[in-house]
């Protein structure tokens, strides 16, 4: 196994909690566009990004900030990522 193959491992293994997240959503979205018959250049027009920053972003190796999910939401007009975990009334998160 060269270094670089090593480092890549390395890498996969101590953020795979957020690499996994941004699968989702690179999944999400993709599914989306291609529903809505969006192209990436389109969505990249929507988000006022390149058509480079929307593969980086579909690719699901990206660590989203919150103010390109708040975009995409927007563009979307969905929830990429829902944080309502609990129901209206409820008193502690489960």
């Amino acid at each position: 196994m060269s270094e670089e193959e090593r480092a890549e491992m390395q890498f996969r293994l101590e953020n795979m909690d957020w690499l996994a997240l941004s699968a989702k959503i690179a999944l999400s979205i993709r599914y989306i566009l291609r529903m809505r018959g969006i192209s990436h250049v389109d969505f990249a027009n929507m988000l006022g990004i390149s058509p480079e920053q929307v593969d980086e972003l579909l690719s699901g190796k990206e660590n989203i900030q919150l103010k390109t999910i708040a975009k995409i939401n927007k563009a979307l007009g969905v929830e990429i990522v829902n944080l309502d975990f609990w129901k209206a009334g409820d008193t502690e998160a489960t």
